[in-house]
């Protein structure tokens, strides 16, 4: 027995989110990721809780990183890469 069925979806009306691994329920739409966010650092500590007080939360802590001067605090973004370079890394 074959069972087909198409299905038509809309594109219009899926709203973009973005959720962890282990609790997938727990989306978040991208278009309330910022103040989600902010909710998450006012929140007491524990799940989507930082505890951290509004008077730090612009707070600026200076660094030094491959000899340029860089400052961060919290809702930036921090990127770290690192690269294997192996013999075989270049051969694609």
């Amino acid at each position: 027995m074959l069972l087909l069925q198409i299905v038509e979806l809309d594109l219009s009306t899926v709203t973009p989110s973005l959720s962890g691994p282990k609790r997938p329920h727990d989306r978040v739409a991208v278009s309330d990721m910022k103040q989600d966010f902010e909710e998450c650092l006012n929140n007491k500590v524990g799940f989507k809780g930082f505890g951290i007080p509004a008077e730090k939360r612009n707070v600026e802590v200076p660094f030094t990183f491959d000899g340029q001067d860089f400052k961060l605090s919290h809702g930036k973004n921090l990127e770290l890469v690192k690269v294997p370079l192996t013999p075989n890394f270049f051969s694609l």
